[in-house]
C-alpha cells in the first residue's frame, strides 16, 4: 500500500507542478502581448479641427495628450470644444479588455466617423497652435485643466464593454 501511496502522491504533485509552470508561461505570454498589442486611442475635438493619437511605445500616452488638447482650446479660442474618442474598441483583442475596463480614456464619447487628418494632425490649426495666447501663467493653467480635465473624467460612470 506505501507504494500505491507514493506513486498516487508523485502524480498529484507532478500535476500540480505542471499547472503553476503552465499558468506562469500563459501569465508571461499575455503580459507579452499586452506590451505590444495594447490598445492605443486616437482622439479629435469636437469641432474637427485637432486630433491627436497615443503611442506607447514613444512614451505619448493619454494625459500628454489631454495637455495637448487644453493647449488647443486656450490657443486656439476653442472653449467649448470638447475631447471625442475615435477609436472602437476591439473586443477580439483579448489584451485590450484590461485598458476597455480600467482605463477613462474608454469613457469618452466616441465618434465614429473620424475627421480626415491625412496630412497632419495639427495641419489645420498650425496659424493659432503655436502662438501663445497671452494668457499670464499658460503652461500652468493648461497643466491645471487637464488635471481637472482627468478628475472630471474619472466621476464618469463607466460605459459597458459592448458599446464601441
Amino acid at each position: 500500500m506505501g507504494v500505491t501511496w507514493r506513486a498516487c502522491s508523485r502524480n498529484v504533485n507532478m500535476k500540480l507542478k505542471m499547472i503553476v509552470v503552465a499558468i506562469v508561461i500563459l501569465t508571461v505570454l499575455y503580459l507579452i502581448g499586452w506590451f505590444f498589442f495594447r490598445p492605443a486611442i486616437g482622439v479629435e475635438s469636437s469641432d474637427g479641427k485637432w486630433g491627436d493619437g497615443e503611442s506607447p511605445l514613444k512614451g505619448r500616452d493619454f494625459e500628454n495628450i489631454v495637455y495637448y488638447f487644453e493647449k488647443y482650446k486656450l490657443r486656439c479660442n476653442a472653449p467649448e470644444a470638447t475631447l471625442v474618442r475615435i477609436t472602437p474598441k476591439n473586443l477580439l483583442n483579448i489584451f485590450g479588455w484590461p485598458s476597455y475596463l480600467f482605463s477613462d480614456k474608454w469613457k469618452l464619447e466616441y465618434r465614429e466617423h473620424p475627421t480626415d487628418f491625412s496630412k497632419d494632425y495639427y495641419a489645420k490649426i498650425w496659424d493659432c497652435y503655436n502662438k501663445r495666447s497671452g494668457v499670464a501663467n499658460e503652461e500652468g493653467r493648461i497643466a491645471q485643466a487637464g488635471d481637472e480635465f482627468l478628475k472630471n473624467l474619472a466621476k464618469v460612470k463607466r460605459p459597458s464593454l459592448f458599446k464601441p
